[in-house]
């Protein structure tokens, strides 16, 4: 954790976002008058994981950056939930509900050693730099990437 500049450099935020693309791929097929249904349940959940792992790591507390990994567990919980709905109401292909799970299974890992991880190492720094992500990021996509004189230069 200690190259961790911001939360896209999070293997569990990566996950999440490819978690939340996915679920509203899925979602896209289910039938219309489930829009305001478990469709938005499905997304909204989904969309609620990566941010609050994001919002979290944006935290000045310890305490506040686990409270928003447990907000990111539930919602992970949520979407199970949202897909064994899907799945019994045969919305969707099994193998598309299995595609869903197993991301749910591998965010659901990588959050728990997230939080191990920060309950373990208490003396740790949660704040990396006092500036916001460069402009100068080449894609929407792509972790930051000052480098120390830039920061400097800055001061």
């Amino acid at each position: 954790m200690s190259n961790v500049r911001d939360h896209r450099d999070l293997r569990v935020w990566q996950t999440a976002i490819e978690l939340g693309v996915r679920c509203y791929e899925l979602s896209r097929k289910f039938p219309r008058e489930e829009r305001y249904g478990l469709t938005a349940q499905l997304r909204s959940a989904a969309v609620s994981v990566a941010a609050n792992i994001a919002e979290g790591n944006g935290r000045l507390t310890r305490g506040e950056y686990l409270n928003h990994l447990s907000n990111a567990r539930g919602s992970q919980r949520e979407i199970d939930t949202h897909l064994e709905f899907a799945y019994r109401l045969d919305y969707a292909t099994p193998d598309a509900i299995r595609e869903c799970r197993d991301l749910v299974d591998i965010v659901a890992a990588l959050l728990t050693r997230l939080i191990e991880s920060l309950r373990r190492n208490r003396e740790q720094t949660l704040v990396r730099s006092r500036f916001p992500v460069p402009s100068s990021r080449r894609s929407p996509a792509q972790p930051a990437t000052a480098t120390p004189a830039t920061v400097q230069d800055h001061r």
